[in-house]
């Protein structure tokens, strides 16, 4: 259903592609393609291969370890909610047709390597397909296409709301960001997929079509669970809009009892095709996704890690060697949600703005209370930012945008210090022997002076109105 309104909003919009957008969609597709088959974040890419593998060439279950697996390498079977995974299998059988790959009978092969460092991150190792390239391509290919999908998205919105010329900007810096471009083309993170089909939600949440919004926040979840903050977010809105307890409640069961559903028969579907007892493994996976991401240790032995503000609890958790059974996390979500959730219930009246205010506001809550903020997660945002930097006069939220991008960017560098990690490990078997390394400092030392003097650039080109 929800597929079926993206495609026909998306025929009616590129119908009416404009030249000027049109170049724009292909120099982003293009830059995204030209880095795609010689990039890869190796850990990352490494799940989405072993689970295709698992599947296609293994016959196991990729949601639940079969017996016999090494608890280290439970890490890499699938822990998100399916939807992505249900991407990436149709993909594999075109690349087996071309490059008729060949694997060792015992799966354990796939991340021996990680078993033998004792360091599962390095398990990339075993698995290094034939014509691998060709493999990246594939898995990118949906992502890119979010990429694409975003920018026709918020320049319809930002074109209703805004006017065109300032939609052409919000496509334009959308698709030529490079911290969108790093994370869809060279990481190979599908975190563009959730967040197209949020947006997607919101675009109908304001259009008054809300089942349709209620059931793309589903389909947003069903690839990352993050979306679900912003049902009861847009489901309260819903209520003071219209003043309809019933209308309110059915948003919030629509989205989360789609999600429910979809997850439960998915577990419960795989656990029956693979020959495993179906409905308890479908009820164990189901708590297990939610209880694995709500902390993520709901038992208290939070991981503090990335872009968080909570890394000084583990700080001062290590230092008064406090060992307590409690699920930070959870407490704070519950909390922020309950702040958001009352300042919309003081609020009388909703313009288009104010729930772009929200949303972007529940995203702003998520990173604040989650423990673990990896730097893809800020591509959550950035359309939500680019669309009220549109429909504001000042440039503070276009600033806060760009702000996003960059600190986001300074982490990669600074994380992973050699970005040699980056190449694919067909062309570069082993990183520390070519090392790229960027020092911190130098990076924001030239991001610095770049943007001093594009500031002096916009000065010198402002004329008065």
């Amino acid at each position: 259903m929800e597929g079926t309104s993206l495609i026909q909003m998306l025929k009616k919009t590129v119908k009416g592609l404009k030249p000027k957008l049109l170049l724009i969609i292909l120099v982003g597709f293009s830059i995204r393609f030209a880095v795609a088959p010689f990039t890869e974040h190796r850990y990352d890419m490494h799940i989405w291969r072993v689970n295709q593998a698992l599947v296609y060439e293994y016959h196991t279950n990729p949601f639940f370890p079969p017996p016999g697996t090494n608890a280290t390498a439970y890490v890499l079977f699938w822990s998100y909610t399916p939807f992505w995974l249900f991407t990436l299998l149709p993909l594999y059988p075109i690349y087996a047709s071309i490059a008729h790959p060949v694997y060792d009978p015992d799966p354990q092969e796939l991340w021996q390597n990680g078993l033998d460092v004792n360091s599962i991150s390095e398990s990339y190792h075993s698995f290094i397909p034939s014509n691998l390239p060709l493999l990246t391509t594939l898995i990118k290919l949906p992502i890119i296409m979010s990429d694409l999908l975003i920018a026709l998205l918020v320049f319809k919105i930002v074109e209703e709301l805004a006017g065109e010329k300032k939609a052409y900007y919000a496509s334009l810096i959308w698709l030529l960001n490079p911290y969108v471009i790093w994370i869809s083309s060279i990481w190979g993170m599908f975190d563009s997929i959730p967040t197209l089909f949020t947006v997607l939600a919101f675009y109908f949440f304001v259009k008054a079509k809300y089942e349709k919004s209620a059931v793309s926040l589903a389909v947003a979840t069903l690839f990352k669970i993050y979306p679900i903050m912003l049902a009861p977010v847009l489901a309260l809105t819903y209520y003071k809009q219209k003043r309809s307890a019933t209308a309110s409640f059915r948003y919030c069961a629509i989205c989360g009892g789609t999600v429910l559903l979809v997850s439960f028969l998915s577990y419960f579907g795989f656990a029956l095709a693979f020959g495993q007892e179906p409905f308890s493994n479908a009820a164990t996976l189901l708590l297990q996704l939610f209880r694995g991401r709500a902390s993520p240790d709901w038992y208290g032995k939070n991981l503090f890690f990335g872009l968080t503000p909570l890394g000084i609890l583990g700080t001062v958790f290590d230092q008064l060697h406090l060992d307590l059974n409690i699920p930070v996390v959870p407490l704070l979500i519950i909390l922020a949600t309950v702040v958001l959730l009352a300042m919309i219930a003081r609020k009388k009246e909703f313009a288009t703005s104010d729930v772009l205010s929200y949303v972007i506001l529940t995203h702003l809550a998520i990173y604040l209370t989650y423990s673990v903020v990896n730097e893809q997660y800020l591509i959550w945002i950035l359309p939500f930012l680019l669309v009220m930097a549109a429909i504001q006069k000042k440039p503070f939220m276009e600033y806060f945008y760009w702000g996003v991008s960059i600190l986001a960017m300074l982490y990669i560098v600074y994380h992973y210090a050699n970005l040699t990690y980056f190449v694919s490990p067909y062309f570069i078997p082993r990183p520390e022997e070519h090392g790229l390394y960027i020092p911190l400092e130098t990076a924001a030392i030239s991001l610095g002076l770049a943007l001093f003097y594009i500031v002096g650039m916009k000065i010198a080109l402002r004329r008065e109105s």
